[in-house]
């Protein structure tokens, strides 16, 4: 079996670097995300109801489609008001 060479494995990510990590999103209403995102693929179509990283309060965004790659830091998906599935955030 090889193994992946990562040839800038020594260098530090910048806020323009493509992300490292990623996660499955299971919205709530009580949880806040493990990791503040970079940004959130939707994997299925629908409304996302979320809170981003500095806010304190929620914000709707309407009808997205699914394949989008939302570049939102975002610390909060809503169960209430989300119907977007297959959610995966990058970080």
């Amino acid at each position: 079996m090889s193994v992946a060479q990562d040839t800038f494995a020594n260098f530090q990510g910048g806020l323009q670097s493509p992300p490292r990590n990623s996660f499955a999103i299971t919205p709530s209403d009580t949880n806040e995300l493990p990791f503040v995102t970079r940004s959130i693929y939707v994997g299925s179509a629908g409304d996302i109801t979320l809170r981003l990283a500095d806010d304190t309060s929620s914000q709707v965004l309407k009808a997205v489609p699914g394949g989008t790659m939302l570049p939102k830091r975002a610390r909060q998906i809503y169960a209430t008001g989300t119907g977007a599935t297959l959610l995966v955030g990058f970080y």
